[in-house]
């Protein structure tokens, strides 16, 4: 009697230990049948209760990777977004010379403006553009392809509170200036455009015309002429 109990102690032990279920046949022949399926199931729950702490460990992970990755792609929300990519050229080099060219934003009359309403720029050269808004709105502007525009237009409408702060576009609030340095590597036409929604159709857009190099550029300054102006930075 005290030696099967010692052989059923013994299976048990061996039982409790195994944490992968790999029980040795040897195990089966020194204990009741009863016994033994008690322990294997014992040992089954265990192995049951790990594999779903795993799995939920699993699950809180991807979920958290899948927040920050929804987070990431939304950027600042609707009030700002990053732009990845530009087709009129590239952002400038402030440290590097550059033409200045004065933008001013207006309105009245039911016209919303640029002036000029058309610059031209030769490849390669890089210009700071200076954007005052001499209105009462806020207003942006924004440099890209007629296509991007059109396009981005659309994302505008659908979020009116969508603010801009890239190297291509700024958000310029009323009686306020801000600027851009700006590369022109690319030959062709672009678009400069308010893409606020209303102001687009209102008039407030103008070309870019890019062409190819002179002989004989036009000049090019470090800084920008001090100018009295009634808008502060």
């Amino acid at each position: 009697m005290i030696r099967a109990t010692y052989d059923h102690l013994r299976c048990y032990v061996a039982l409790q230990n195994d944490v992968a279920g790999g029980l040795e046949k040897s195990w089966f022949s020194c204990t009741p049948r009863c016994f033994v399926q008690a322990a294997f199931a014992k040992v089954q729950k265990r192995n049951s209760m790990k594999l779903r702490t795993i799995g939920g460990s699993m699950l809180l992970v991807a979920s958290v990777m899948l927040t920050t990755q929804q987070a990431a792609n939304a950027g600042a929300g609707p009030k700002g977004h990053a732009h990845a990519s530009f087709n009129a050229g590239a952002p400038g080099d402030p440290t590097k010379p550059f033409r200045v060219i004065e933008m001013i934003a207006k309105e009245g009359d039911g016209v919303m403006a640029f002036e000029p309403a058309k610059i031209v720029v030769q490849q390669g050269e890089q210009i700071k553009i200076v954007i005052k808004n001499m209105g009462e709105l806020d207003h942006e502007f924004m440099l890209e392809t007629f296509e991007a525009n059109k396009k981005h237009a659309v994302e505008m409408q659908k979020n009116p509170e969508m603010e801009h702060d890239d190297p291509n576009g700024k958000r310029v609030v009323a009686k306020k200036q801000s600027e851009i340095v700006w590369k022109f590597s690319k030959l062709g036409t672009f678009e400069y455009a308010c893409l606020i929604p209303g102001h687009y159709e209102a008039g407030m857009k103008g070309v870019v015309e890019v062409v190819a190099k002179t002989k004989a550029p036009p000049p090019l300054a470090g800084k920008p002429a001090p100018q009295k102006s009634a808008i502060s930075q």
